[in-house]
């Protein structure tokens, strides 16, 4: 559905990583941009877990800097009843019109 470089939080001090994300309507692919293959270091399944987007605040975040708020999309992942747990990401976009067609698109699968 859609690709392209976006940062990743890596840790809770606002540290981003880049990457490459893959987006289909079954799971999400995180490589390393560096990397000449496309081996995903990160592959959430979509098919067995609830995504849900939702907006962030300097509260959520205090670590990023303010002038990348407008730019980051978090993403909530909930496993299936079947199994317990949840898992939260945030991903930080090049530029808000990138930010807006991510958003979208998320939106399409959820």
């Amino acid at each position: 559905l859609q690709e392209g470089k976006l940062k990743v939080m890596k840790a809770a001090r606002g540290q981003w990583a880049p990457y490459h994300v893959m987006l289909s309507k079954t799971d999400i692919k995180f490589c390393h941009p560096e990397s000449l293959k496309l081996d995903p270091t990160l592959n959430i399944s979509l098919e067995s877990m609830e995504m849900s987007l939702s907006t962030v605040t300097l509260t959520d975040l205090p670590y990023v800097a303010e002038r990348d708020m407008p730019f980051v999309i978090s993403l909530s992942f909930k496993n299936t009843p079947k199994q317990a747990g949840s898992q939260d990401l945030f991903l930080l976009c090049p530029s808000f019109s990138e930010k807006q067609q991510w958003i979208g698109t998320l939106e399409s699968i959820t």
